[in-house]
């Protein structure tokens, strides 16, 4: 089966770091929409507080009508347009001049600098027009209104005289105040609504910036399809976070139905799709690395087989680090180390844990100085074939395949490989890797066992059973 593999390496970079996943936008959407939408909650809500926080503005405008020359007759009244045309613009910027705005403040007496009455005053005008509108600022809806008042006084007057001629006669140009600047209570700033949009803006903007780094720098397992996307091999089954598999005592399955008992359930009628040939079954449960849960799983999976009548044996090929022993309450004096070493035969070292139960052990022994080398011997190739003309079922517990060689060298003589990932724990580019340590030695995992998926996160829940051991 060819893998969809979306692992990539950086060029020249063979290391783990080199890995980098390429997630579909689909998945990266479905697993990152709600960091996006905390954050744009978040901005926008820190917008509102902004709009409270902040000291209000008010404004208020009056409006000055500009007239030239006399208006005699019909010529006369059109230069005369033409030139207030003209001179508006000009009046745009006197508004601001030191004149204007000194007049201005010390009229209204508001106190204000010149420099703080600029920033607070403002003149436009629109094209075509001879019409002059200017807008005062302030904290209060009165000091707006005088302030404009104020400015537009006194451009009528100073303009008055800018504009009289040298021989003291009428003065070219004059202002007329058409409509006065009135009290305002509608503040133009802040603008609740505007601050909260630019604040979503910005969240918007933060969240899928964090969405991309997250996704760039993350490289753990996450869920069921990253797993298939990245290995091409099916998962068969999800098992959920559980507080008695996580301390190693393992599924009661005389208890009834629960999430977990059900997952490992549904894994043994997997096992009858596994495309097995003749009625020999040994099995390998490995994982890339350390603590993804390959024991717990190769003991729950023995138990489940059991549960059915089905003859099974449970061998712990795991020498460097044996605990099936102990997870079941059995001697770990004898075992397989002593089935390879010919100090022993294999019947002898069979336990049998449950009473009533169909299901034996053969345990790991005394850790043996080279357990690769006895794994790699024909007398252990003899001694599972023994053990697969004896039982239906052959479970084998065997090391990770990334630290040890012993994972690869077990794929060899047994028929099908389990391989077992913890989400959140196992990296990309671990699972790629102990995938391409198996292929080296010919060989292909089954299908995938996910541990640790949290309650609701899997394809799908169970609708009996009792959750109450599982961890929230």
């Amino acid at each position: 089966m060819e893998r969809a593999v979306m692992v990539e390496r950086e060029q020249g970079d063979d290391s783990e770091e080199g890995v980098v996943l390429r997630r579909p936008f689909s998945y990266i959407i479905r697993s990152c929409w709600y960091i996006v939408l905390a954050s744009i909650l978040v901005c926008a809500c820190l917008g509102l507080i902004l709009s409270f926080v902040k000291s209000p503005t008010y404004e208020s405008s009056s409006v000055l009508y500009v007239t030239s020359g006399a208006d005699d007759n019909a010529q006369s009244a059109y230069q005369g347009s033409l030139a207030s045309q003209q001179r508006v613009s000009s009046y745009v910027k006197l508004v601001g001049s030191d004149s204007i705005l000194s007049l201005a403040v010390g009229r209204a007496g508001s106190g204000l600098a010149v420099d703080e009455a600029r920033e607070s005053i403002r003149a436009t005008t629109e094209p075509g027009t001879v019409l002059l509108t200017v807008i005062g600022s302030g904290k209060s809806p009165e000091a707006a209104a005088a302030l404009s008042n104020g400015v537009a006084n006194a451009m009528v007057e100073y303009v008055s005289e800018l504009e009289r001629p040298s021989d003291d006669g009428s003065p070219l140009a004059k202002l007329t105040v058409v409509s006065e600047a009135v009290p305002n209570g509608d503040p133009v700033s802040p603008n609740t609504r505007l601050y909260c949009v630019i604040g979503a803006a910005i969240g918007l903007v933060l969240g899928g910036a964090v969405v991309v780094v997250r996704n760039r720098l993350d490289n753990k397992l996450r869920d069921r399809s990253q797993a298939t996307d990245v290995t091409g091999v099916p998962v068969l089954v999800e098992v959920p976070e559980d507080i008695s598999v996580s301390d190693g005592l393992g599924v009661d399955f005389s208890t009834g139905s629960s999430l977990v008992s059900e997952s490992y359930r549904k894994l043994r009628a997997s096992l009858d799709f596994l495309g097995f040939d003749g009625s020999a079954r040994s099995i390998l449960i490995t994982s890339a690395v350390p603590g993804e849960g390959k024991t717990s799983t190769a003991v729950n999976l023995a138990k489940v087989i059991a549960e059915s009548g089905s003859s099974v044996v449970l061998v712990d090929a795991d020498m460097r680090r044996p605990a099936v022993a102990r997870r079941l309450g059995l001697t770990s004096e004898i075992g397989l180390s002593d089935c390879l070493r010919g100090e022993i035969d294999w019947d002898h070292a069979l336990q049998k844990p449950l009473p009533g139960s169909s299901l034996q052990v053969i345990a790991g022994g005394q850790c043996p100085p080279n357990p690769s080398e006895l794994l790699a011997s024909e007398r252990a190739r003899g001694f599972f074939t023994k053990l697969e003309e004896r039982f239906e079922y052959v479970i084998v517990d065997s090391p990770p395949v990334i630290p040890v060689v012993d994972a690869a060298l077990l794929s060899r003589i047994c028929d099908s490989v389990l391989l077992v990932a913890r989400v959140g724990k196992v990296k990309i580019a671990e699972l790629d890797a102990a995938i391409e340590e198996l292929a080296a030695a010919d060989s292909q995992p089954r299908g995938l066992v996910l541990n640790g998926v949290m309650p609701g996160e899997g394809a799908y829940s169970y609708e009996y059973g009792s959750p109450s051991k599982v961890r929230a």
